[in-house]
């Protein structure tokens, strides 16, 4: 069986040395620790509750106010199986609760991270986003946390970072980096030395550890017009009630002020409609589509409480919209069986949060091109248990292929009753509604991969182009490859539109052709299609059994399928009367 590879994030093959984060007791649903990285130290709970003191203000006896950490964007960097996120998490509930994000490099910890907050990178040192951070939490790894402290700073824009780093960091600046980070607590920060801080963590360590507080401030971000005073609404009391117009002065001045407020309203919108046109131009071909589209990205956006608040839904918005039209725009979907989809729609699910960077699309574009032949084996395996599953009629031992297992698709496939209902009260068809029916694409799209198409490729049977041009045109428009949901569904609508006329009341022209099979079905809802071309068959179920591991270790082993007699006439007839039938419809 082949095995598909979705995941995208550039996962490094060795772990670096690290802090990590987060206690994680290994289980049957959980990866095993990586004990071979020495420094992998887990934060305990009361460390990180004394990192967040100062969000939690003390107002009872064993009870603290936590509303000051409501409502902010914070990033873990080494968020490990995720202790320091599940501590902030359990202390606020509800529809205030922060966004939260995470980093990590060890791609056995990252499944677990997905299941609660937002995976955005695997290496922080590498890492960049729009996004704006309030609070950044970190226990970067021990040996180089002066690095990983100093790109937290940079990309901080407005905000704070609590850090944990080896005391000696702060105690021996012997580089400068870290002459460069002493100055920098001293300006904008403070240390605090809690000593062996890691005795009472899930693998103990007896390094002095240094607590680290940092605030950035940022005089021109861009959101203070927000904050400002007079920016909030205007407060006028436009009342105009008995009382107050005893008074004419007063009611003067308050037309005066409302007329002029109408006024300044109008060049506000103006404004507005002038940056709304600069959005649509470079925003809606970011995501393909329409004007509405992005009308919706902009409304959920400026809902928002504060501006930094409507900044980072819009570019959490647009980011994940961008990325959808990435994937769309890679005509992916059209090589997926619906198998595949759902994996592949899981992981597109799971990366939405990953910065737009250069980088990230060429990571994208590269495991789409890298996994196209895992994709190709996985359709044609999962086509081949559709076909079989039926019936056992389906498929035979391939002795071939010397193993007790392996059996290939017979030529003729047969679908059992529910394939399609014939109702003979009114003498209508109809297809069935059933999801295996919308399955039947998985076969014509492994065989249309294997001939290095896809379903959209155009049709090759000419004689079912449609007879009528494009209003305005002269050209013909072109079908794309016949399916057999389709051409057995544009037979059926044949069959009930002339279902009144003399010659279909002692015949029913129940055969048809797709692409790659030849078609026919009875009144009592059963259906064959039969491989139109023998060599088609073959390559089939040379596919599926590679794919299965079912061939000889031999590589210039090709077992050909022997096709039974029967089958052999069976397609024959079939060809001869699709033959005579699209004879009587040129006809007819």
């Amino acid at each position: 069986m082949a095995v598909l590879v979705l995941a995208w994030l550039p996962c490094r093959a060795m772990v670096p040395f690290r802090g990590g984060e987060g206690t994680h007791d290994a289980g049957p649903d959980k990866p095993e620790l990586k004990m071979y990285d020495p420094e992998y130290f887990p934060t305990p709970s009361h460390v990180i509750s004394k990192m967040l003191d100062p969000y939690r203000e003390v107002v009872d006896v064993g009870r603290r106010d936590n509303s000051a950490l409501e409502n902010l964007t914070i990033l873990d960097p080494s968020a490990g199986s995720g202790a320091i996120l599940n501590f902030v998490a359990e202390l606020i509930h509800g529809d205030e609760a922060p966004d939260l994000h995470a980093i990590e490099i060890n791609p056995d910890m990252q499944p677990i991270l997905r299941e609660k907050y937002t995976l955005v990178h695997d290496d922080f040192l590498t890492f960049h986003s729009d996004v704006r951070y309030d609070l950044i939490l970190m226990n970067p790894p021990f040996s180089n946390g002066d690095a990983h402290l100093e790109k937290a700073w940079n990309i901080l824009q407005h905000g704070d970072i609590v850090c944990l780093l080896n005391a000696e960091t702060i105690r021996n600046p012997h580089t400068i980096r870290r002459k460069w980070l002493v100055q920098l607590i001293a300006d904008h920060g403070s240390v605090e030395y809690i000593g062996q801080a890691f005795q009472r963590s899930q693998r103990p360590t007896d390094v002095e550890v240094a607590l680290v507080r940092l605030k950035k401030q940022d005089d021109h971000g861009g959101f203070d017009f927000w904050e400002k005073e007079d920016f909030q609404p205007e407060e006028q009391d436009f009342d105009f009630t008995g009382e107050t117009l005893s008074n004419m002065p007063a009611v003067n001045d308050k037309i005066a002020a409302m007329v002029h407020q109408y006024k300044l309203s109008q060049g506000a919108f103006v404004e507005y409609l002038k940056a709304r046109k600069r959005l649509m131009h470079y925003g809606s071909p970011l995501i393909n589509r329409d004007v509405d589209s992005l009308s919706g990205i902009i409304a959920e956006a400026v809902r928002g409480r504060t501006g930094k608040d409507c900044f980072n839904t819009f570019v959490n918005s647009l980011q994940r919209h961008t990325w959808d039209s990435i994937f769309e725009r890679t005509k992916i979907n059209d090589l997926m069986s619906a198998g595949v989809r759902k994996d592949f729609d899981k992981m597109r699910k799971d990366q939405g949060g990953m910065p737009l960077t250069e980088a990230n699309i060429h990571a994208l574009l590269e495991m789409l091109f890298t996994n196209r032949h895992v994709i190709l084996q996985k359709c044609v395996e999962e086509a081949f248990d559709l076909m079989t599953s039926y019936s056992d009629g389906n498929k035979s031992h391939w002795e071939g292929w010397k193993t007790n297992s392996a059996y290939k698709v017979n030529r003729k496939v047969i679908i059992p009753y529910g394939a399609l209902s014939y109702e003979r009260e009114y003498g209508t068809w109809r297809t069935s509604y059933s999801d295996s029916s919308w399955k039947w694409d998985d076969i014509d799209r492994a065989c249309a991969m294997l001939e290095g198409k896809t379903l959209s490729s155009p049709t090759s049977l000419t004689h079912l182009q449609p007879k009528k041009a494009r209003p305005y045109t002269t050209e013909t428009e072109r079908r794309s490859l016949v399916r057999v949901r389709v051409a057995l569904s544009d037979r059926l609508d044949e069959l009930n539109a002339n279902r009144r006329e003399v010659k279909y009341t002692h015949y029913v022209d129940n055969v048809c052709e797709s692409e790659y099979f030849h078609i026919k079905f009875w009144k009592k809802g059963t259906l064959h299609i039969v491989f139109k071309e023998e060599r088609m068959w073959q390559l089939f179920n040379q596919a599926a059994a590679a794919g299965k591991k079912w061939l000889p270790n031999n590589p210039d082993h090709v077992p050909t399928p022997k096709a039974d007699p029967a089958e052999q006439r069976y397609a024959k007839k079939l060809e001869e009367d699709n033959a005579e039938n699209r004879k009587l419809a040129l006809t007819a």
